[in-house]
């Protein structure tokens, strides 16, 4: 607060809910931090991802995302 004695955190909950798997490979596919990966994790992730949407009708993600407001 020596900068900015104001500061308020406004919180913005969300959620995704997911019903293509395929979509959520390619995204997944995508991902900087997956270049590295072996076919065979991949295939593990989608096994996974099809199994949670066979049980629950599709994949739940939860994100949250704030806003930082300061003032002098």
């Amino acid at each position: 607060q020596e900068f900015f004695p104001h500061v308020e955190l406004s919180h913005y909950p969300d959620n995704l809910r997911v019903t293509d798997v395929s979509a959520m490979m390619a995204y997944i596919r995508s991902m900087a931090s997956t270049a590295e990966f072996q076919e065979d994790v991949f295939r593990f992730i989608e096994r996974e991802l099809k199994e949670t949407m066979k049980q629950n009708g599709d994949i739940f993600i939860e994100k949250a995302a704030v806003l930082f407001k300061a003032s002098k």
